[in-house]
């Protein structure tokens, strides 16, 4: 690995070792949730949205994103001391928390929204809801007084927001939602029940609808192209995106218990429909809390208890990671090594853990420098299960060439790729992991 100049330079075999070396920060992040705890307290809100897609894009694929989820809630919950800021400042819980809905929950929104918002966006103007009189164009007039317009749209918000709403309620559609989404909602439900003194039942059903609508369905509504709700090359044009931010607002105040007032007085004459719904509702956020699979003779979400957990290895799918997490996770775990390493050995140990072995000291250990990738260049996708063969694959060394820009393979030794101790150390690391 080594030339005349004693300078290293990344062969064949050590692209295969660097990538195998990182199996540990995907462990670790997966195992320890005291990194996740730690990570909460330190990332800004510049870099919580990146830094909360690599953690649940890595941890899902290991198989822990709800137990990670679900540490990031407890999180949230001991940060804000205000039910109006939990979930709802776009802290490293809320990132993290929106990805995961994401990732576990597109294809539910596809069944539930997706047939009925291509038939509302069939034309630009199909469904006419502006009912803001300083929005009002010529065109939406039609030929109509303001107040004529604004009587008839009202009542086309109101029909189109209650088949929303029916829609998402519907007993049918709240039994088809995955079961790790209403694992969330029960978390929430949980530590509002132990801290009775602290949370009114208002209060949980705010806080549920601030997961379910506010980091769910809303997103999805107002932005249907980003979860594969309408067909591909669609986007929802400038009139259409107002009408579904219309219905969003409307879903949201609904959701927070709150009727329209004077900060938004033209959207009042929804009120009737918020007071008509807010029972309907709060039966909903109740039921979502329940585990389906529930009985006398086993305990709510029993696939979280931590001693059903098998010993985690790498890659544990062949599902694809996305490598750029893994550089995301790097760069943050070299900027802020010394803090993590302090907040994480001051935390009580974990109840449990898997994989003992990878600790937080060992791994930052070898952290090589920070990696680069191009930011302007989409990250290419890699299946980690074909790079750690130490053959090479011709099918994985051109996408590490091309993700990074990197010209030839002695050039890896210019950007210290993954960690620093390549072969020694992951020849070292697994001998004492068998």
């Amino acid at each position: 690995m080594t030339n005349n100049n004693t300078e290293k330079v990344w062969d064949v075999k050590d692209m295969a070792f660097s990538s195998l070396a990182y199996k540990d920060i995907a462990i670790l992040i997966s195992d320890d949730l005291r990194l996740v705890s730690a990570l909460q307290d330190l990332i800004s809100v510049e870099d919580a949205d990146a830094v909360g897609k690599a953690i649940i894009d890595i941890g899902e694929v290991m198989g822990r994103g709800s137990l990670i989820v679900r540490k990031m809630t407890e999180g949230e919950f001991e940060r804000n001391s205000s039910v109006n800021t939990i979930f709802r400042l776009q802290s490293l819980a809320s990132r993290t928390l929106s990805h995961y809905v994401k990732k576990v929950g597109s294809v539910y929104l596809s069944i539930v929204l997706g047939e009925l918002l291509q038939k509302l966006l069939q034309t630009d103007l199909a469904f006419p809801l502006e009912i803001d009189p300083l929005k009002l164009t010529p065109e939406l007039l039609k030929n109509r007084t303001p107040e004529e317009t604004i009587e008839a749209n009202t009542n086309e918000l109101i029909r189109v927001s209650q088949l929303i709403f029916d829609r998402i309620t519907q007993p049918s559609i709240v039994s088809a939602m995955p079961r790790t989404l209403r694992m969330t909602c029960s978390f929430i439900s949980s530590i509002c029940m132990k801290n009775q003194e602290k949370y009114s039942q208002d209060d949980q059903s705010k806080l549920i609808g601030g997961f379910i609508m506010l980091r769910f369905f809303n997103p999805a509504i107002i932005t249907p192209e980003s979860y594969g709700i309408l067909p591909p090359g669609i986007v929802p044009s400038q009139n259409q995106r107002r009408n579904l931010t219309l219905i969003t607002k409307t879903l949201q105040n609904l959701s927070n218990g709150v009727l329209f007032g004077q900060k938004e007085q033209f959207m009042e004459k929804l009120n009737p429909f918020l007071e008509k719904n807010k029972i309907d509702l709060k039966n909903y956020f109740n039921l979502l809390s329940i585990d389906p699979l529930e009985h006398d003779e086993v305990r709510a979400w029993p696939e979280l208890e931590l001693s059903k957990f098998k010993k985690l290895n790498f890659p544990p799918t062949f599902e694809p990671f996305d490598l750029n997490s893994f550089v995301i996770l790097h760069r943050t775990f070299l900027q802020y090594r010394d803090k993590l390493i302090e907040k994480v050995n001051q935390l009580p140990p974990p109840t449990f853990q898997t994989n003992p072995e990878v600790t937080i000291d060992k791994v930052f250990k070898h952290l090589g420098s920070n990696p680069r990738s191009n930011p302007g260049k989409k990250q290419q996708n890699l299946v980690v299960g074909q790079a750690i063969s130490l053959s090479f694959d011709a099918r994985i060394g051109p996408s590490f060439i091309d993700a990074f820009q990197i010209q030839s393979l002695p050039l890896f030794s210019t950007y210290n790729f993954f960690y620093s101790g390549t072969s020694n150390y992951i020849s070292n690391n697994n001998n004492n992991n068998n």
